[in-house]
């Protein structure tokens, strides 16, 4: 018995120990409420990070044309910047610019030497590949035809009369009966290659069929054309130069070329999977995870050597109908990089005829999706020749001419209320009163916080979920409309910009008169892009219906002084769908949806996660991303998007909350010029438990306070510097030491290092912070 109590009191005794000594430890240096990790041991070979610059050059030929003519390529069209060559056979081309003198192939000038043989030499050495549907079994993922390979039997009519500064080539696809032009041509520094859906035909084939008594019969197969892949290998090359492909990937990506084989590849549908297509899984188990970042934009760019020859791939029409593919050297044995968009002409999809899985049946698109499929390259030289400035190139194509306030520097997220289920309904929870929001702000301003916007989330009668109205009513359980006339005098008057959240996309009932839609499949349009505690899946709703649901209560908005939106899931999600038995594409669905956005041009315009064709529309820019996917392949994160947008948007982040090394993300943000964002509540976090937002772990203000203090303050420092400034340049000086350059000659330096760095002539930078370098 007693060696029994002395095991017992051992064991108290090293718990006490255990608790008591770090909370001795906190108390002495100073520490209250959450503990902040303070370094984070990740490699600064990381692909979160960039690497540093390869300034190794790229051979280019003293005389190109004369090099081309005696590969036996043809010119075609001259501007002042480009000229454009073609080898009828294969149906290759090459683009000599002018102001760089290097020559880019649609197919890799060596490649006869690689030893590929069959249908890997077939893909790389034909400008057109396409995949088909054999109507008799359309299960039949990946059939493909080549215009190279004489068993493929195809046909290329040459037409360099009808398109100035170029041709038309008319494919004949005679096995498959599948016929369509392909124009080229040059246009000023641009080559553009153009898919006129239009020119599409597509038969039946009749052949023979040898029948057991020696008789034939007739047999009539039907092909449709499925995908296109134009021009795959325009740019490719590998390890043997120094170059990179820029991918869409998060905030974008590079991928070096190196000779590390990669299994795997960049695969991406552009602006995300098309859910009304896809086949919808519900799981109610993981409401709080993240899917990937997406392709919000279809733009790739390749660059080769430092500071020479690089261009931008930009798909202008037909992206809602497009992926992108990037193959690191050795994917499916072809040891070459590349990148490209594949066109998708249809797809198939699943009709459900009951709510068991084996009673369906498989179709695919009758007609082609409506619309052209358009790609125009960009060629960009000399000190130009980077990622940096492919994104100025983008920021022209999207004519971006908006400007940013000056001088932000903090977001927080302020959930009003929830609700739980309830014996006689919704018991709603207050969390964040229009009171709590003033002495939240009030606080932060008094120590030092001058940039502070805000978003207000479950602000109004009904709260956030379960609310489709969303009807601008104040709370009398957040303190009434005088109370939220009150905050928004204070808020007004001190400069501290607030957003309010709606999601009027969503409907979380599928009943009678929500407005839902249905799927091309017919099926209900269930979704996750939005899911909470409670609902494992929403509806989507009429996207044509979405300005009318703000505007209907316009003169409810003016009277609370509400000038300012932050719109969930509308950005992000871009679907097919059905209604009063129309067919709506993406294409037709991206078009609805900027014309909705633009009838609120009214309201600032807060967006999260938004894709490209809305990024002219945005005033705030949500859960941007701070980095890629950081895939195997992927060797370097940067901050593409941020190159593009600063100066036309707010870019605002991720919670902090969510981040398990503080330091880290203020570095990054302040790397790519960037708001931090804290989800907060003034409340416990607790009684958030049964809720829609119970997924929420930790949120309450007092204590978070120390820290949304601290990285505010950093954030805030070098955001009073840019703010408003267009990022024209960034890159890697050193392993880990990056450097940004804004449009007013200020640099940013940040060292993730843990020794001083030196980056210019009497300038260092500290381990693990930043130094802002004036003009």
């Amino acid at each position: 018995m007693n060696k029994k109590f002395w095991l017992l009191g051992l064991v108290i005794t090293s718990l006490s120990l255990f608790l008591i000594i770090p909370m001795i430890q906190a108390k002495n240096k100073n520490i209250t409420g959450l503990l902040q990790q303070s370094t984070y041991n990740l490699s600064t070979d990381s692909n979160f990070f960039g690497q540093a610059e390869n300034t190794t050059p790229v051979e280019i030929d003293a005389a190109p044309e004369i090099k081309l003519l005696g590969l036996g390529y043809q010119a075609v069209s001259e501007t002042d910047e480009l000229k454009l060559y073609v080898k009828e056979r294969y149906f290759q081309i090459a683009v000599l610019d002018k102001a760089s003198g290097y020559i880019w192939y649609s197919v890799y000038p060596d490649y006869l030497q690689l030893g590929l043989s069959g249908t890997s030499r077939f893909f790389v050495e034909s400008g057109v590949i396409i995949e088909y549907y054999n109507l008799d079994n359309i299960l039949v993922e990946d059939s493909k035809s080549y215009v190279s390979g004489t068993k493929y039997n195809v046909e290329v009519d040459y037409d360099y009369e009808s398109v100035e500064q170029g041709f038309k080539a008319h494919l004949n696809f005679k096995d498959q009966a599948i016929e369509f032009d392909v124009m080229v041509y040059i246009e000023e520094g641009q080559l553009k290659v153009t898919l006129p859906i239009d020119s599409l035909v597509e038969g039946d084939i009749e052949k023979p069929v040898l029948n057991i008594d020696g008789t034939t019969t007739i047999k009539t197969t039907s092909y449709r054309l499925k995908s296109v892949y134009v021009f795959p290998y325009f740019g490719s090359n590998n390890y043997e130069i120094n170059g990179y492909s820029m991918i869409p990937d998060g905030s974008g990506a590079l991928i070096r070329y190196t000779n590390v084989r990669s299994s795997t590849a960049y695969t991406k549908r552009i602006y995300g999977v098309d859910e009304g297509i896809s086949a919808f899984k519900a799981e109610s188990s993981t409401y709080y995870l993240q899917n990937e970042l997406t392709a919000s934009y279809p733009a790739f760019g390749v660059n080769h050597g430092y500071q020479q020859a690089a261009f931008l791939a930009v798909m202008t029409e037909g992206d809602s109908f497009a992926e992108i593919h990037s193959y690191p050297y050795g994917y499916n044995a072809y040891p070459l990089n590349t990148t490209f968009f594949k066109f998708i002409v249809r797809e198939r999809y699943t009709i459900q005829t009951s709510s068991n899985s084996s009673d369906s049946f498989q179709l695919i698109n009758t007609d082609p999706y409506p619309t052209d499929y358009v790609v125009t390259y960009y060629f960009i030289s000399n000190t130009d020749a980077s990622y940096s400035g492919m994104a100025q190139v983008y920021k022209d194509v999207l004519t971006l001419d908006r400007e940013t306030k000056e001088g932000s520097g903090l977001n927080l997220t302020l959930l009003g209320m929830d609700y739980k289920g309830g014996l006689f309904g919704k018991n709603y929870v207050p969390m964040t009163t229009y009171d709590d929001v003033v002495t939240i702000a009030s606080e932060l301003k008094t120590l030092g916080v001058n940039g502070l916007n805000i978003v207000y989330t479950g602000w109004n009668k009904g709260g956030y979920y379960d609310n489709e109205l969303m009807k601008p009513v104040t709370s009398s359980k957040l303190g009434g409309k005088r109370d939220f006339l009150e905050m928004m005098s204070y808020l007004n008057e001190n400069s501290v910009d607030i957003y309010f959240q709606s999601n009027p996309l969503i409907s979380y009932q599928a009943t009678l008169g929500s407005g839902v839609v249905k799927k091309i499949t017919l099926s209900s349009f269930a979704t996750s892009a939005t899911r909470s505690s409670l609902f494992a899946y929403t509806y989507y709703t009429n996207p044509e219906e979405v300005a009318d649901k703000v505007l209907k209560f316009s003169r409810l908005y003016e009277n609370l002084g509400i000038d300012s939106l932050a719109l969930s899931t509308v950005g992000s999600s871009l679907f097919s769908y059905r209604d009063n038995q129309i067919n709506y594409y993406r294409n037709q669905a991206l078009s609805i949806i900027q014309g909705e956005i633009e009838a609120l041009a009214a309201y600032q315009m807060g967006l999260y996660q938004p894709n490209s064709y809305l990024w002219k529309s945005t005033d705030t820019y949500y859960q941007a991303p701070v980095e890629s996917n950081k895939y195997a392949y992927i060797t370097d994160s940067i901050p593409f998007v941020q190159l593009v947008l600063n100066g036309s948007s707010r870019l605002v982040s991720s919670y902090v909350n969510y981040v398990s090394d503080y330091d880290l993300l203020a570095l990054r943000l302040i790397e790519y010029g960037m708001e931090p964002s804290f989800l907060i509540t003034k409340e416990s976090t607790h009684k958030l438990r049964y809720t829609n937002s119970q997924y929420i772990y930790t949120s309450q203000y007092d204590l978070w306070d120390d820290i949304i203090l601290d990285i505010g303050m950093k954030t805030q420092a070098v955001l009073n510097d840019i703010g408003g400034q267009e990022m024209i340049s960034h890159r890697y000086i050193h392993q880990g030491v990056s450097e940004s350059i804004y449009q007013n000659g200020t640099k940013v330096y940040v060292n993730y290092t843990n020794l001083v760095q030196v980056v210019d002539v009497g300038i260092a930078v500290a381990p693990n912070t930043y130094r802002v370098v004036k003009p």
